[in-house]
């Protein structure tokens, strides 16, 4: 059986390459010849300069207050007060114990669940700006790592 198949299967091939290269587009002749450059559609022309003023500024209802070299006056009110810190404190209650081990090699623990455990509670603008700087601490020196990392390469100031 498998013989016949194989039989057919070599008939079939032979009638299929002998019908116009088996279904293929002819190949065009080859020349040494460069191929020709392609076609070039020149740039549009630049718009004609326009002979019309420009238009006046829209009229508003208000005059404008006028013009002094006076410095404005000083506000009335003092800075706000600075809002309050949020609170810093362990989300999961074995910080203290069994949690604390994974503060250097565990982003998750440091700045999630044992955050005052261990010592990630935001202090102004100090702060890591890449979540992988307790991986990073060696390379303090770098000026880069200095840079993401300046809470816990202790550069801030």
């Amino acid at each position: 059986m498998k013989f016949l198949i194989a039989i057919v299967l070599v008939v079939l091939g032979a009638v299929l390459a002998d019908e116009d290269d088996g279904g293929l587009p002819p190949l065009p002749p080859m020349t040494d010849a460069p191929p020709p450059p392609p076609p070039s559609v020149p740039p549009p022309p630049p718009p004609p300069p326009s002979t019309d003023p420009p238009p006046p500024p829209p009229q508003t209802d208000t005059p404008a207050p006028p013009q002094t070299d006076a410095p404005p006056p000083p506000p009335t009110q003092g800075p706000p007060p600075p809002t309050a810190a949020p609170d810093c404190k362990d989300k999961a209650f074995n910080c203290q114990g069994h949690l604390k081990k994974y503060c250097k090699t565990s982003w998750n623990i440091k700045y999630t669940w044992c955050r005052k455990t261990c010592g990630a509670c935001e202090e102004g603008d100090c702060k890591d700006r890449v979540n992988n700087c307790f991986r990073l601490q060696k390379f303090c020196n770098r000026a880069a790592v200095a840079i993401m990392c300046q809470r816990t390469c202790k550069v801030c100031s």
